[in-house]
């Protein structure tokens, strides 16, 4: 165990770069995620990642662009508005302090690694469950309920708002949507409890 202990710290820096790798390479716009942030809403599009969504789905690229825009508009004025940030803040604050190391389904999950062998590292460390497994309490769950609960009605909000404004004014839309949401454009359950655990 006290080998676990010692390599957490190593795991989870290697766990947040594949998470955050991951987001990289699956989200289009800064607000996918509606996280509470601090600063003034900064609307951003990824811009590979709408290069390579427009290149898939043959979506006229003003179009996307524009869909993309407004989402992103919507989405940063939800996270700052006071209320909501407060309970976002309140939930997600609840759900990381509520992790509890379990070291023995640690040494369970990561039992496989050999230190004289670096690719015994690769299946472990490449499975972000492995480690959030054995950190999650039954309390934990309980509120990352209610912080997914929150996060799909203000998903769902601003999915109204946006196809309510951008009907009239693209064509595509409904293209586009389904898109979005194919190419996982919205972040899972998992990824959110993965991004909290980081």
């Amino acid at each position: 165990a006290g080998m676990f202990g010692a390599l957490g710290p190593l795991l989870l820096g290697v766990q947040c770069g594949f998470v955050v790798g991951q987001l990289a390479q699956s989200l289009l716009a800064e607000h996918d995620f509606l996280l509470p942030i601090a600063d003034p809403p900064r609307p951003a599009l990824v811009v590979p990642n709408l290069d390579a969504f427009h290149e898939s789905w043959s979506i006229p690229a003003d179009d996307l662009c524009f869909y993309l825009a407004l989402g992103e508009a919507v989405r940063s004025r939800i996270v700052t508005r006071p209320w909501i940030r407060e309970r976002l803040v309140r939930l997600a604050t609840e759900y990381v302090s509520s992790f509890k190391i379990d070291s023995s389904a640690i040494e369970a999950q990561l039992g496989s690694i050999d230190l004289s062998d670096p690719s015994s590292f690769e299946g472990p460390m490449l499975d972000p469950d492995a480690l959030l497994g054995a950190m999650q309490s039954t309390e934990q769950l309980a509120v990352l309920e209610r912080l997914q609960l929150t996060t799909a009605v203000l998903e769902s909000y601003a999915d109204a708002v946006v196809e309510r404004m951008g009907e009239p004014m693209v064509k595509t839309l409904s293209t586009i949507a389904r898109g979005d949401d194919a190419l996982a454009g919205r972040p899972d359950e998992r990824a959110i409890a993965h991004l909290y655990m980081i």
